[in-house]
């Protein structure tokens, strides 16, 4: 042995094994990219094994895999993510509104505008998690509009809708990105200029580069969800204005944005990823040993 040596043996650091995470999914885009969105942030903070439960498929059995964490959004959810955490003792984190008692979830997380009482399990969120990034880089491509349809939370207005999209547009002209529920001929009454997208051609992938590229997006306010994408990914947002239902939580989730001045503005959006931020809420409360630094 040298003179001198050192001995002393090094802490050696284990990282810590996969979070084995069992993720629920109902049949509702709106709920899937939610839960996807935090899956997404939980994959990008550390290491996860993830399995799939569809409701009303069948499912194979789990085997050897052993859940540590329940993931899901939506009602018809709850009950077999109930089920689940009685079976494998995981924790089981609900996103959107719990239809179960506080027994039923370890987390539950809420948008501000559902209104519900504070409690340990709850954390509130300005907006829904999505699987949209924020992006910062330049933007050089057309003013977007994401238009929804007729709902119970506000009046449809298509002229109103025209006459925003002839105000904010900046001479290029609108890309227009239709859903489902947009009654047939609103694209008759849209500025000429305008090119509409219909859903069926336009994937997650393509929706989510128009998003990261368009300067400005106007959105329909019967959506929470394109409100969410379009705040999240950092551009300018407007809201056509229409009436809104008084007694409507949607319509309350608008004024509650408005009144913080995330939209309306003319002016990009504040910086808001809350995916990243429930994903690292759960990884504090109930995986410290997966957070890193």
């Amino acid at each position: 042995m040298r003179y001198g040596q050192n001995l002393t043996r090094q802490p050696t650091t284990s990282m810590p094994k996969p979070l084995n995470i069992l993720a629920f999914f109902d049949t509702r885009p709106g709920h899937q990219f939610q839960t996807r969105g935090v899956l997404s942030a939980l994959t990008a903070l550390t290491k996860v094994s993830v399995r799939e439960r569809h409701v009303g498929k069948h499912s194979d059995p789990l085997g050897e895999f052993c859940p540590d964490l329940l993931l899901g959004a939506g009602r018809r959810v709850h009950v077999p993510m109930l089920k689940a955490k009685i079976q494998t003792k995981a924790k089981s984190v609900v996103l959107m509104r719990p239809t179960l008692w506080t027994f039923g979830y370890d987390l539950a997380v809420v948008p501000n505008h559902d209104r519900m009482k504070p409690h340990p399990n709850i954390i509130r969120t300005t907006l829904a998690p999505t699987t949209i990034q924020p992006s910062c880089h330049d933007r050089f491509g057309r003013p977007l509009a994401l238009i929804g349809g007729p709902s119970r939370h506000f009046s449809w207005d298509i002229t109103s809708l025209r006459e925003c999209m002839n105000r904010l547009n900046n001479g290029s002209g609108f890309d227009v990105i239709t859903s489902r529920r947009t009654p047939l001929g609103t694209t008759g009454h849209l500025p000429p200029d305008a090119q509409v997208h219909k859903p069926s051609s336009v994937d997650r992938t393509c929706y989510e580069s128009y998003l990261a590229n368009a300067p400005l997006i106007l959105v329909t306010p019967d959506s929470v969800s394109m409100l969410a994408d379009a705040i999240t990914a950092g551009a300018a947002v407007h809201t056509v204005p229409m009436k809104p239902n008084p007694k409507s939580k949607v319509a309350r989730a608008v004024s509650q944005l408005e009144a913080s001045n995330m939209i309306n503005t003319g002016l990009s959006s504040v910086p808001l990823n809350e995916s990243k931020r429930v994903a690292e809420e759960i990884l504090s409360r109930f995986f410290p040993e997966h957070l890193g630094g």
